[in-house]
């Protein structure tokens, strides 16, 4: 059985993003139209934010994938690897704020903050994986080389296990699954 590559790795990760993320888009679309905030519910979309999207994936990305893209030639500035970062700085940036919103959500004026806010992210962060998927990805798997996908693949192994490993991965997809399969 062949291995994943380390795009196809980044590929399922992003589906599962992706489940998230459209779980998200319909609890705005829930309290747009009179629904309550499920602030608990939103809280977990964060957690699994904090720990999936930004330190397993964006990690891979970061520590693994974009440095050996550079090396093969690939821009950081001016090119898109440094706006992959510059999004997943501002995809930081919206989870915290829409985390201390959450824990001090209160009112109407709230409300529609946090809607605005949680429609940023959705928005960010699909744009964000269809750059990946259809440009920066495909990059990759032209410039680079069977030892550059070792290497990558070595080092996604690495964040996984500093991430806690196959159990946490495994806490983190059941969350998934518990988030998508929930209505607002």
């Amino acid at each position: 059985m062949e291995r994943a590559s380390s795009t196809q790795i980044l590929k399922a990760e992003h589906q599962v993003i992706l489940k998230v993320i459209r779980a998200l888009d319909a609890i705005i679309q829930d309290m747009r139209a009179g629904g309550a905030a499920p602030t608990d519910r939103i809280r977990t979309i964060v957690q699994f934010s904090r720990l999936f999207v930004d330190r397993c994936h964006h990690g891979k990305e970061e520590a693994c994938l974009f440095p050996c893209l550079e090396r093969r030639g690939v821009p950081r500035e001016g090119g898109p690897i440094g706006v992959m970062l510059a999004e997943h700085e501002e995809g930081r940036r919206l989870v915290r704020t829409i985390s201390d919103l959450v824990d001090a959500y209160a009112d109407a004026r709230d409300r529609h903050q946090l809607m605005a806010l949680c429609a940023g992210y959705v928005g960010l962060l699909s744009g964000h994986i269809a750059k990946e998927d259809g440009v920066l990805f495909a990059m990759a798997e032209h410039v680079l080389a069977d030892a550059d996908e070792a290497e990558i693949l070595r080092g996604y192994t690495a964040v996984d296990a500093s991430e806690g490993g196959p159990a946490a991965r495994e806490a983190l997809m059941h969350l998934t699954d518990e988030v998508a399969g929930q209505r607002s």
